[in-house]
């Protein structure tokens, strides 16, 4: 061990008998056990790095872009959002927004105006 820097590191005592049982198991000491996992880490880190310069000259697209048309394709749903401890619908799709204020977030939750007519029973 000539040449290693000692420090001191503070680990949860679950995760030290976890190192301990390890090391007892692999003949490889706690110290090998945290400079490989800290070598890996770096090693992972590095590859990232790389890949982010590689691809560094691509076109980016921002994620709020990649929303909007998922909601326009109606792949996602809008959410409910809520105000002052009232639901409220986005879309006329959801029903009334009286409807979902009196909603009070014990028990099911209101079916969609959507939903209800699909349930509905239909007359010929």
């Amino acid at each position: 061990m000539a040449g290693d820097t000692r420090t001191t590191v503070y680990r949860k005592p679950k995760v030290y008998r976890a190192l301990k049982v390890k090391a007892a198991t692999t003949d490889r000491s706690v110290s090998e056990l945290i400079n490989a996992a800290v070598v890996e880490a770096l090693r992972e880190d590095a590859i990232d790095l790389e890949a982010f310069e590689k691809r560094a000259k691509e076109p980016s697209r921002p994620f709020e872009k990649a929303l909007e048309d998922l909601k326009r394709d109606r792949f996602i749903e809008p959410r409910h959002h809520k105000v002052r401890g009232a639901r409220v619908a986005l879309s006329p799709d959801e029903g009334s927004a009286a409807y979902h204020r009196s909603y009070s977030g014990v028990g099911p939750k209101p079916t969609s105006l959507r939903k209800r007519e699909a349930l509905r029973p239909r007359t010929l």
